[in-house]
């Protein structure tokens, strides 16, 4: 697509993708976790928390406690390094959780290697929901 063309197709979100192709267990533990914060939070306090995403008041001292952030990461970084507008490509990646009662934050680095194999899980998880959208019209 060229930098005039303001196509009017809509996409879906990184996150709508790899909310709408993750596995059953992932998908019980969050349904789990969202259950239990409208019951702490009330519905109106869930909105309002779950604006807030990207911070924890769980400490994510783990690389693996960090769930489909890492490839977010690295679908973002893919639009970057497939835009012509840019001379350079992305290699790594941070992931930085930042806590809402001011705790040191936790920072996971993604080497290359492992930015890779993120990338390759998140080129999974577009080629399900495209099946998953074909399969649906």
């Amino acid at each position: 697509m060229s930098q005039g063309d303001h196509s009017k197709t809509s996409l879906p979100s990184v996150t709508r993708i790899l909310q709408l192709t993750m596995s059953l267990e992932q998908a019980f533990y969050l349904e789990r976790w969202k259950r239990r914060m409208i019951t702490e939070l009330g519905q109106d306090g869930f909105k309002e928390y779950s604006k807030n995403w990207k911070t924890s008041e769980k400490p994510k001292p783990y690389f693996r406690n960090t769930f489909d952030n890492p490839l977010q990461v690295a679908a973002y970084a893919g639009a970057l390094n497939h835009d012509d507008n840019y001379n350079f490509q992305v290699e790594r990646g941070l992931i930085v959780v930042a806590y809402k009662d001011g705790s040191p934050a936790h920072a996971h680095f993604m080497d290359r290697e492992l930015f890779l194999t993120c990338w390759k899980k998140w080129l999974l998880r577009l080629e399900k929901y495209k099946k998953q959208i074909h399969a649906s019209t």
